[in-house]
């Protein structure tokens, strides 16, 4: 799908801040069989703030369809504190944007970087598809869900998204929600939770297995293992 991509190093400034171009990409999208294809122009600058000593990211996402030169939608938004060093390279591929079906609508949508964390991880915002308006538009919902990504099945038509809810419990605390999609919304459909408990002086996981059972999350399972100290 991607139709040409370049990195560019043109420096300009402006005011109190620098700005300095460090990719310029376009890619070539079939949002559905029924709609031409799209162009999906993706271009990054860091800025640089003298007044506060600070660098920012800032994308420029344009889309346009290849049956008309007019622009169809422009997406604009700053990453603040972002060293620009983390997205630069291309071995970096999570930082690129990624187009998939994550609604189950068969129309592609459009992941966006939102930020890096601490840790060198990336959270990301997602942009919809709007066959009706033939826009992309950011969902709230599940940029919250798949902010740090998750696995798809979609032959269930559904996602799970996993988490370590404790990291100090030698990796035996965790949890995975699984949802499905009703009206353009996500919906769990089933949770499975690991933790440690006691039972006496043995320690024990316990593993919960929940499901939506007429919009109630009921527990169906529950699983114990003996873990061995020594």
């Amino acid at each position: 799908m991607l139709l040409f991509a370049n990195y560019s190093f043109a420096q300009s400034g402006a005011d109190s801040s620098s700005v300095k171009a460090f990719c310029d990409t376009t890619y070539r999208i079939k949002i559905n069989p029924s709609l031409p294809e799209y162009l999906i122009h993706y271009h990054c600058n860091y800025i640089y703030i003298e007044e506060k000593e600070a660098i920012s990211t800032e994308i420029t996402v344009t889309v346009c369809s290849l049956s008309t030169p007019k622009m169809i939608d422009t997406i604009h938004y700053v990453i603040l504190g972002c060293d620009p060093l983390y997205v630069t390279s291309p071995s970096f591929k999570e930082t690129r944007p990624e187009f998939s079906d994550v609604n189950f609508d068969g129309f592609i949508d459009m992941r966006l970087l939102d930020i890096r964390g601490d840790r060198g991880d990336f959270a990301y915002c997602y942009y919809l598809f709007d066959p009706k308006e033939r826009v992309f538009r950011i969902n709230q919902e599940f940029s919250e869900l798949l902010a740090t990504g998750a696995k798809f099945d979609y032959s269930k038509k559904q996602f799970t998204t996993s988490w370590i809810t404790n990291n100090f419990c030698e990796g035996y605390c965790w949890e995975e929600n699984t949802y499905g999609v009703i009206n353009n919304h996500p919906v769990l459909v089933e949770q499975v939770i690991s933790e440690i408990g006691n039972k006496g002086k043995l320690r024990r996981r316990i593993i919960t297995t929940k499901q939506n059972i007429g919009g109630i999350m009921k527990t169906v399972k529950t699983d114990y293992e003996e873990i061995d100290d020594k």
